[in-house]
């Protein structure tokens, strides 16, 4: 059953329209108030993944709260190691950018954003912006969330289609 609701989470055309779905099915340990979920593909052990308020998950990210590190260490020494597990917690106010990766036993606290492609090895405990692999510090929310509201408002507001298109291709060139 669990295999065939993974299997129809990922065919669903959309993250609102997965999102529902993840939701009215419990998939995660917790989902809080306005999450949205875009990747198609639902991580091996949901359960051990918790999601506060405003959350926002973009396309291809990756939540490693397992590995099979004990096929290698089964066959290295005596001693047999069982499955490695670790919990991953998302705090309040968290977008994750596109392909980026959280591994086991991290813990993201609130109001950060996560850039795409990051690497997340290590909890992070003070808000911000982080990105690169390993993920550090590179910027403020407040700062960009300024910057996009004076510079980025004006060009997208009330646009559409090919309005849209040049003015986002002006704005695009006037930074060269």
């Amino acid at each position: 059953m669990y295999l065939l609701m993974r299997l129809f989470i990922y065919l669903l055309p959309s993250g609102v329209i997965r999102t529902k779905w993840i939701e009215k099915f419990n998939i995660f340990g917790q989902t809080g108030k306005n999450f949205y979920f875009c990747p198609r593909k639902i991580p091996a052990d949901p359960k051990l993944i918790k999601f506060h308020d405003n959350v926002a998950v973009a396309t291809d990210v990756m939540f490693i709260n397992h590995d099979v590190s004990q096929k290698v260490f089964n066959n290295y020494k005596a001693e047999k190691l069982p499955k490695f597990y670790g919990c991953i917690e998302i705090g309040n106010n968290v977008f994750i950018g596109a392909r980026a990766t959280i591994l086991p036993n991290v813990s993201i606290c609130d109001n950060v954003f996560i850039a795409a492609g990051a690497l997340v090895a290590s909890s992070i405990t003070e808000s911000g912006i982080y990105g690169g692999v390993p993920a550090r510090k590179i910027g403020d929310m407040d700062e960009l969330y300024e910057t996009r509201l004076n510079s980025y408002k004006q060009f997208v507001e009330q646009k559409e289609g090919k309005e849209l298109h040049e003015a986002m291709w002006s704005l695009f060139e006037s930074k060269k």
